[in-house]
Protein backbone atom coordinates (compact mmCIF):
# COMPACT_ATOMS: atom_id res chain seq x y z
CA UNK A 1 0.00 0.00 0.00
CA UNK A 2 1.29 3.26 -1.06
CA UNK A 3 1.65 6.31 1.57
CA UNK A 4 1.86 9.68 0.69
CA UNK A 5 2.45 12.70 2.37
CA UNK A 6 0.65 15.83 3.06
CA UNK A 7 2.39 17.69 0.40
CA UNK A 8 2.26 15.09 -2.36
CA UNK A 9 -1.32 14.27 -1.56
CA UNK A 10 -2.25 18.31 -1.80
CA UNK A 11 -0.09 18.26 -5.32
CA UNK A 12 -2.28 14.66 -6.64
CA UNK A 13 -5.47 16.93 -5.79
CA UNK A 14 -4.52 19.98 -6.76
CA UNK A 15 -5.64 21.51 -3.20
CA UNK A 16 -3.32 23.31 -0.88
CA UNK A 17 -2.57 21.20 2.57
CA UNK A 18 -4.29 23.69 4.43
CA UNK A 19 -7.32 21.92 2.60
CA UNK A 20 -6.34 18.85 3.48
CA UNK A 21 -5.67 19.36 6.91
CA UNK A 22 -9.20 20.81 7.36
CA UNK A 23 -10.52 17.64 5.70
CA UNK A 24 -8.96 15.54 8.60
CA UNK A 25 -10.10 17.99 11.14
CA UNK A 26 -14.08 17.56 9.87
CA UNK A 27 -13.17 13.54 10.45
CA UNK A 28 -13.57 12.80 6.96
CA UNK A 29 -10.22 11.62 6.11
CA UNK A 30 -7.79 10.07 8.85
CA UNK A 31 -4.06 10.37 8.23
CA UNK A 32 -1.18 7.89 10.06
CA UNK A 33 1.99 9.47 11.93
CA UNK A 34 5.56 8.60 11.23
CA UNK A 35 6.80 8.13 14.54
CA UNK A 36 10.07 9.31 13.76
CA UNK A 37 9.69 12.34 12.32
CA UNK A 38 5.99 13.10 12.91
CA UNK A 39 5.02 14.03 9.19
CA UNK A 40 1.03 12.71 8.68
CA UNK A 41 1.01 9.88 5.85
CA UNK A 42 -1.66 9.37 3.49
CA UNK A 43 -2.82 6.03 2.02
CA UNK A 44 -4.41 5.03 -1.39
CA UNK A 45 -7.91 4.66 0.48
CA UNK A 46 -7.22 7.99 1.70
CA UNK A 47 -6.37 9.38 -2.02
CA UNK A 48 -9.73 7.72 -2.92
CA UNK A 49 -11.77 9.54 -0.17
CA UNK A 50 -10.37 12.57 -0.91
CA UNK A 51 -11.00 12.33 -4.60
CA UNK A 52 -14.74 11.66 -3.46
CA UNK A 53 -14.86 14.16 -1.26
CA UNK A 54 -13.16 16.47 -4.14
CA UNK A 55 -15.32 16.04 -7.01
CA UNK A 56 -18.72 16.32 -4.39
CA UNK A 57 -17.15 19.75 -4.00
CA UNK A 58 -16.65 20.24 -7.41
CA UNK A 59 -20.03 19.01 -7.96
CA UNK A 60 -21.49 22.20 -5.62
CA UNK A 61 -21.81 20.16 -2.52
CA UNK A 62 -21.14 21.89 0.99
CA UNK A 63 -18.69 20.32 3.22
CA UNK A 64 -21.48 19.31 5.65
CA UNK A 65 -22.69 18.06 2.46
CA UNK A 66 -20.05 16.16 1.79
CA UNK A 67 -19.96 14.76 4.81
CA UNK A 68 -22.91 13.53 5.35
CA UNK A 69 -22.56 11.67 1.80
CA UNK A 70 -19.11 9.65 3.21
CA UNK A 71 -21.67 8.22 5.83
CA UNK A 72 -23.67 7.25 3.31
CA UNK A 73 -23.23 3.45 3.74
CA UNK A 74 -25.81 2.32 1.05
CA UNK A 75 -27.31 3.95 -1.89
CA UNK A 76 -31.00 3.98 -0.50
CA UNK A 77 -29.38 6.83 1.67
CA UNK A 78 -27.27 8.81 -1.00
CA UNK A 79 -30.35 9.24 -3.35
CA UNK A 80 -32.21 11.08 -1.42
CA UNK A 81 -29.49 13.39 -0.54
CA UNK A 82 -28.83 13.35 -4.59
CA UNK A 83 -32.26 14.53 -5.30
CA UNK A 84 -31.92 17.42 -2.88
CA UNK A 85 -28.91 18.97 -4.39
CA UNK A 86 -30.47 18.09 -8.00
CA UNK A 87 -33.73 20.58 -6.84
CA UNK A 88 -31.58 23.10 -5.57
CA UNK A 89 -29.25 23.29 -8.75
CA UNK A 90 -32.53 23.14 -10.62
CA UNK A 91 -34.24 26.09 -8.75
CA UNK A 92 -30.46 27.85 -9.20
CA UNK A 93 -30.35 27.56 -12.87
CA UNK A 94 -33.85 28.88 -13.09
CA UNK A 95 -32.99 32.34 -11.31
CA UNK A 96 -29.50 32.19 -13.39
CA UNK A 97 -31.61 32.06 -16.65
CA UNK A 98 -33.91 34.79 -15.57
CA UNK A 99 -30.91 36.93 -14.64
CA UNK A 100 -29.84 36.20 -17.92
CA UNK A 101 -33.04 36.92 -20.16
CA UNK A 102 -33.35 40.44 -17.77
CA UNK A 103 -29.98 40.93 -19.40
CA UNK A 104 -30.36 39.96 -22.77
CA UNK A 105 -33.55 42.23 -22.73
CA UNK A 106 -31.55 45.05 -21.23
CA UNK A 107 -29.37 45.07 -24.56
CA UNK A 108 -32.49 44.76 -26.99
CA UNK A 109 -33.67 47.92 -24.70
CA UNK A 110 -30.04 49.75 -25.09
CA UNK A 111 -29.49 48.71 -29.09
CA UNK A 112 -33.56 50.07 -29.44
CA UNK A 113 -32.14 53.33 -28.02
CA UNK A 114 -28.75 53.19 -29.74
CA UNK A 115 -30.81 53.28 -32.98
CA UNK A 116 -32.78 56.07 -32.25
CA UNK A 117 -30.16 58.30 -29.88
CA UNK A 118 -31.84 61.76 -30.99
CA UNK A 119 -35.30 60.59 -30.25
CA UNK A 120 -34.30 58.92 -26.62
CA UNK A 121 -32.34 59.48 -23.87
CA UNK A 122 -31.72 57.40 -20.88
CA UNK A 123 -33.32 57.46 -17.49
CA UNK A 124 -31.90 55.39 -14.78
CA UNK A 125 -34.15 54.36 -12.03
CA UNK A 126 -33.82 51.54 -9.30
CA UNK A 127 -32.99 48.30 -11.50
CA UNK A 128 -34.66 49.67 -14.62
CA UNK A 129 -33.74 51.25 -17.92
CA UNK A 130 -36.40 53.54 -19.16
CA UNK A 131 -37.06 54.16 -22.81
CA UNK A 132 -39.69 57.05 -23.92
CA UNK A 133 -42.41 56.11 -25.44
CA UNK A 134 -42.70 57.63 -29.37
CA UNK A 135 -44.75 56.99 -32.31
CA UNK A 136 -44.07 54.78 -35.13
CA UNK A 137 -42.56 51.69 -36.13
CA UNK A 138 -39.24 52.52 -33.65
CA UNK A 139 -41.61 53.24 -30.44
CA UNK A 140 -43.97 50.02 -31.14
CA UNK A 141 -40.14 47.71 -31.06
CA UNK A 142 -39.38 50.37 -27.84
CA UNK A 143 -43.00 49.13 -25.95
CA UNK A 144 -42.57 45.62 -27.04
CA UNK A 145 -39.34 45.60 -25.35
CA UNK A 146 -40.56 47.65 -22.83
CA UNK A 147 -43.36 44.91 -22.32
CA UNK A 148 -41.19 42.08 -22.40
CA UNK A 149 -38.44 43.87 -20.15
CA UNK A 150 -41.13 44.49 -17.18
CA UNK A 151 -42.13 40.69 -17.42
CA UNK A 152 -39.15 39.50 -17.11
CA UNK A 153 -37.48 41.14 -14.62
CA UNK A 154 -35.60 39.45 -11.44
CA UNK A 155 -36.97 41.72 -8.91
CA UNK A 156 -35.77 40.69 -5.80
Amino acid sequence: MKQFTSGEISKLLKVTKGTVLNYEELGMVRSGRNPENGYRYYSDLDLDELLKIRSFRGMGFSLKETQEISHCSQAEDLLPLLAKKQAALTEEIARIEQKRNAICLLAQRVEVVARRQDACAFAQSPGLLFLPASRGPEGSEAMAVESAWVQQMPYP
